[in-house]
């Protein structure tokens, strides 16, 4: 799976003696946002010396981004990773789209259920005023 990023922000700092955490804010080319993070080891001249993934599936993007700057936009290749590690293919917000599809669906849902309901209202209504018009004197015209 072949996916462009752009890089908006870079953070680098350290949380220990030799060791830090970098987190990166990216968009991919549909424009989603997503926050990547690594830990560093920090060389005695505050120089970053090593850096790890935090997620393993994230390797080939952490070893990227190292190399990248804030505002470059950079295209990567998951395959070769993913079939070396026995990967499957997957969209990275598939669990996001299944949540939108279904608040669509609820909002559909929910707009049906007003519909029914003022049917079922109106068809109260339309039977009370029947039954009303039956108790009323015909009056002639």
């Amino acid at each position: 799976m072949k996916k462009t990023f752009f890089v908006h922000a870079s953070h680098h700092r350290e949380i220990s003696p030799g060791k830090g955490s970098i987190i990166w804010l990216l968009s991919d080319e549909k424009g989603r946002p997503r926050k990547v993070n690594a830990i560093t080891d920090i060389d005695p001249q505050g120089l970053i010396s090593h850096i790890q993934a935090v997620y393993k599936r994230e390797i080939p993007l952490v070893e990227r981004l190292h190399y990248t700057a804030k505002g470059e936009t950079f295209e990567l290749d998951f395959n070769p990773y993913n079939q070396e590690q026995n990967y499957q293919p997957r969209e990275v917000y598939d669990n996001l789209r299944r949540q939108e599809q279904v608040a669509h669906f609820s909002g559909h849902v929910t707009r049906m259920l007003w519909i029914l309901g003022g049917v079922v209202l109106c068809w109260f209504v339309f039977s009370a005023l029947i039954h009303v018009s039956h108790w009323l004197p015909k009056t002639a015209l």
